[in-house]
């Protein structure tokens, strides 16, 4: 294991905290779920159902955990950086294209998904660890199955108030590491894993920090595109097309300013 700054070790802390306090609010809300009648369906590994299969938007903090952890096992070579930042590229693309009707949207099976099970669940991001799903097996088939690809036909916990947390308390860390706000860190997982094994690679702690918090950030033309193409009826994507819109003007400010 290699040796940390204090700033590196304290932002792996605050991870875990995080991480703790989200395994315990999963822990209360699958307890309603079930005071309700639902059964969690239980992950086997499968290959029918797109849990792992759907691109994933996280915050820098979730990934750096994972992204320490490959380094310290010495699978920071170029190679790993740039397979996770060509998947990374093709998941940022599709989550910021229309999908029509009638076209099942692209499988992008996660790169750390494993012989159907997660290589990282320990340090797995907040969206994966509030993603519980219940119902039957059945549900996760017809889901599958589904031609448009736009709603789950499964049940699963509402997470948008954890997950809204989550990513406040990574801009709150990353302001007091240097960063000059803006929009949130937010990017898919293996860009975002691939952006700070780079960073992690740099001598300079301010210089790291700095290259973290730059290409950690969802570029504006991103973000204008995922507000152009997501479908504003879909009422799971209307108040994340809201607060899209709202960084877009944050993004567009900054840019007037300098």
């Amino acid at each position: 294991m290699k040796r940390r700054s204090d700033n590196m070790l304290e932002a792996l802390k605050v991870a875990a905290e995080g991480w703790a306090w989200l395994d315990g609010w999963v822990q209360g809300a699958k307890e309603c779920a079930r005071e309700k009648g639902l059964a969690e369906t239980v992950c086997d590994g499968c290959s029918i159902a797109g849990c792992c299969r759907n691109p994933v938007l996280c915050t820098w903090l979730d990934a750096l955990p994972i992204a320490v952890q490959l380094d310290d096992a010495g699978e920071n070579s170029p190679e790993v950086r740039e397979q996770l930042w060509a998947l990374g590229e093709k998941q940022e693309s599709a989550i910021c294209s229309a999908r029509p009707d009638g076209v099942k949207p692209e499988v992008h099976e996660c790169y750390f998904l494993m012989r159907g099970r997660c290589s990282v669940y320990s340090k797995r991001p907040a969206i994966c660890r509030v993603y519980y799903v219940f119902n039957t097996r059945d549900a996760c088939r017809h889901y599958s199955e589904r031609e448009d690809g736009l709603e789950p036909a499964v049940t699963v916990l509402d997470h948008t108030d954890a997950i809204d947390q989550a990513v406040e308390a990574s801009m709150e860390l990353a302001l007091l590491l240097g960063d000059k706000g803006g929009a949130p860190l937010t990017r898919s997982l293996p860009t975002q894993v691939s952006v700070i094994l780079s960073a992690l690679t740099i001598k300079s702690e301010s210089e790291m920090w700095r290259q973290i918090f730059t290409n950690c950030r969802m570029p504006p033309h991103r973000i204008r595109q995922m507000i152009k193409a997501w479908d504003k009826k879909q009422p799971m994507k209307r108040r994340t097309i809201n607060s899209l819109r709202d960084l877009d003007g944050i993004t567009a400010g900054s840019k007037n300013s300098d």
